[in-house]
């Protein structure tokens, strides 16, 4: 959408939310699963993937990943390069705006700890998805 000219805004990414969260819909209709991988910070976008499950009559399961460590955390961001244009590669400083903005959870969620072994945490999430 902002490739396309249309200014970044709150509705831009809400809507982009409602873009996905359709074609999820959809693809849950089908049998097919889906994973939609978003911040989902603020309970609004979280509503969006709940919603689609439930009139597509799907179970839906929530992953948060975090990062314990911030001084690993601040490494990581520094040498991370997503070439999403036009995105640009966040700063510290969003990450605290973003972290103070997050919405607590209402839902049942699993929590996995990118400083955890690799495989410790998928035998978390498999556990958790079963």
């Amino acid at each position: 959408m902002l490739r396309s000219g249309i200014e970044r805004s709150f509705e831009t990414g809400l809507a982009a939310y409602n873009v996905g969260a359709a074609i999820a819909e959809h693809q849950l209709r089908l049998g097919i699963t889906v994973i939609a991988d978003a911040a989902n910070y603020l309970e609004v976008g979280r509503q969006i993937w709940c919603s689609a499950a439930e009139v597509a009559g799907a179970d839906i399961r929530a992953i948060e990943v975090v990062c314990s460590d911030e001084a690993l955390h601040r490494r990581r961001l520094a040498a991370r390069e997503r070439g999403l244009e036009p995105f640009p590669e966040p700063r510290w400083a969003d990450i605290l705006r973003q972290r103070d903005e997050t919405e607590a959870w209402s839902r049942d969620r699993v929590v996995l700890d990118s400083v955890e072994e690799l495989e410790a945490n998928v035998e978390r999430a498999l556990a958790y998805l079963a």
